[in-house]
């Protein structure tokens, strides 16, 4: 009975870790592909 919450705490701890680490890995996704689609852009404006 004593170890329930202890439990139940950790995997919260761990859900919300995942979650930041997967906002991270999207976050740093969007970032490159918003990086490149400004790039090309710059690339395409330039060679007009």
């Amino acid at each position: 009975m004593m170890k329930e919450p202890k439990i139940t705490a950790h995997f919260h701890l761990r859900v919300a870790h995942q979650r930041r680490s997967l906002l991270n890995t999207t976050t740093k996704r969007g970032a490159t592909t918003l990086l490149a689609a400004v790039s090309m852009t710059t690339m395409m404006a330039s060679s007009t």
